[in-house]
């Protein structure tokens, strides 16, 4: 957890943008790989199988 001064946090926007943006990618690649191989995914395998990326 991390604390920051009120009104500074727009500073820090473009590096989630850019962090979670990157995490989105692979998790598309990643889920059409399982797609392709037959690999379910649903509440039993998303922690799983998001821990691959």
């Amino acid at each position: 957890l991390a604390c920051f001064p009120s009104k500074c946090t727009h500073k820090l926007q473009p590096l989630d943008v850019l962090v979670f943006a990157s995490i989105q990618h692979a998790w598309k690649e990643h889920a059409d790989l399982c797609l392709l191989k037959g690999i379910k995914i649903n509440h039993h395998t998303l922690i799983p199988e998001y821990m691959h990326i």
